[in-house]
């Protein structure tokens, strides 16, 4: 394990964001960073000497805190493929130093990434040419960080980053569920059947949405099990999952429309083993942390166990607000895309939530998605969805990663969703054969801040 030493001559905003990179850092390569007065491996800020690395402090614009992501653009030079703001035109290594503010332009970055909401594609199609998929650009900083570290001879050549996972696993894989709709109804399956006549946007066709109406009326009919409430089926692949599930509480009409009690009932039949439940909280609520509080409260009667997860309903939040108000709970699992696979902020490990403004670390942490089902089912026709697989898994191989999936319940039913409970078997199998640790998100989110306490600098 390296250790190095660091120094601060900076205002205190300034510092806190250096900090926050620098324990980013330290958790994801294993480099541990200690804060010292005077001498220092790493100084920011202040003067520089030859006996130091040295980063200055420099204020960027605070247009850059609002998202502008007409103000970032592809630095090329060499092997180096970097992401910087336009008023940077070069970066260049000198005397142990480098000419840039490589902590402001990482906070900015991901505050950005964090803030564009759906326009994911267009933010990342300056740094990455691929219309449906989302690299893990940050790591392109960390990458540049270690290279300078050890061109400043602070770190040996022959240095490799150390998995972060349970026995040195390769990569992590978090298993978890949304729960949108959790009985195929008769009038819902008269209108999906209708939807399926008129356009190409139901995945099991006319023939699927036929077979779903029989199937709903003869469920109402015998009582036998209905096909989106086959939960049974996700423990025969893995023995551990995180189903997020709304509390009944509807904010919205786009909100699920089952009764919890329903769900808990299954549940209560397999045993709760390796059952972990998190909140889908409805629309809108994000912005109430009364009204977050009072959804975890209920769903926790209901299930008579501890909520410690979240994630909005449609992922329909905005930060650092929804943070603030999540507040209650130990991580959230809200930064992701329906529509494109990859990682929509550009970093495919956790990492906990900050205040824009302050810098602040909020006592919360963020496990980003990394593949949902639509978003994989929904780019099919352009390329292999097994190719997209392979490529999302050789990523978080190549920087030991973490690939979240969410694969929705109801998805088990295959003549409405052809394909995509085998592919999701598929995904697990390539992800054990790859060396992967495999768990629920409660199981990684503990495991995450127990393993960032050991390496963090306060």
């Amino acid at each position: 394990m390296f250790k190095l030493t660091c120094s601060f001559y900076c205002p205190p905003r300034a510092e806190k964001i250096a900090i926050y990179m620098l324990n980013l850092i330290a958790s994801v390569t294993g480099i541990r960073f200690r804060r010292v007065n005077g001498q220092a491996d790493i100084v920011y800020g202040g003067v520089s000497n030859s006996n130091s690395f040295y980063i200055p402090y420099r204020e960027m614009d605070k247009r850059f805190v609002h998202g502008d992501i007409d103000s970032w653009y592809l630095h090329e030079d060499g092997e180096l493929r970097i992401a910087l703001p336009k008023s940077i035109k070069k970066i260049n290594i000198h005397n142990n130093e480098i000419d840039f503010d490589i902590f402001s332009v990482m906070f900015n970055f991901l505050q950005t990434a964090l803030s564009v909401h759906n326009k994911h594609l267009e933010f990342f199609r300056k740094f990455k040419n691929d219309d449906i998929f989302i690299p893990p650009v940050f790591d392109d900083y960390i990458s540049y960080f270690l290279q300078v570290l050890k061109s400043c001879q602070k770190l040996p050549n022959d240095f490799k980053r150390k998995s972060p996972w349970p026995e040195e696993a390769d990569f992590a894989l978090g298993i978890s569920h949304d729960i949108d709709i959790f009985k195929r109804k008769i009038p819902g399956s008269v209108a999906m059947l209708m939807k399926s006549l008129f356009s190409n946007e139901v995945p099991g066709g006319v023939r699927g949405s036929l077979k779903g109406l029989f199937k709903s009326v003869s469920t109402a009919l015998t009582g036998e099990t209905n096909p989106y409430s086959a939960i049974e089926k996700w423990f025969d692949i893995e023995s551990e999952n995180t189903f997020f599930i709304h509390a009944g509480v509807r904010r919205s009409v786009e909100d699920p429309t089952y009764d919890p009690e329903d769900i808990r009932r299954v549940l209560v039949g397999l045993g709760m083993d390796g059952i972990e439940i998190g909140l889908h909280n409805s629309i809108g609520s994000w912005t109430d942390k009364e009204d977050l509080k009072e959804q975890k409260d209920r769903l926790m009667n209901i299930f008579n166990t501890e909520i410690e997860g979240i994630r909005p309903h449609y992922l329909d939040c905005r930060y650092p607000d929804y943070w603030r108000n999540a507040e209650s709970f130990k991580y959230s699992s809200s930064v992701g895309s329906d529509a494109i696979a990859g990682f929509t902020c550009g970093i495919n490990f956790p990492f906990f939530g900050f205040d824009f403004d302050t810098a602040n670390v909020l006592d919360i942490l963020e496990i980003p998605i990394g593949l949902m089902d639509c978003a994989l089912f929904s780019i099919c026709e352009k390329t292999s969805k097994e190719k997209t697989i392979d490529k999302l898994i050789d990523i978080c191989v190549s920087n030991h990663g973490l690939l979240v999936l969410d694969w929705h319940t109801r998805t088990v039913y295959e003549p409405d969703f052809p394909g995509w409970f085998d592919t999701y078997c598929m995904i697990l199998k390539k992800a054990k054969s790859a060396g992967a640790f495999i768990a629920p998100l409660g199981k990684i989110s503990s495991y995450w801040k127990n393993h960032c306490t050991s390496f963090f600098l306060s």
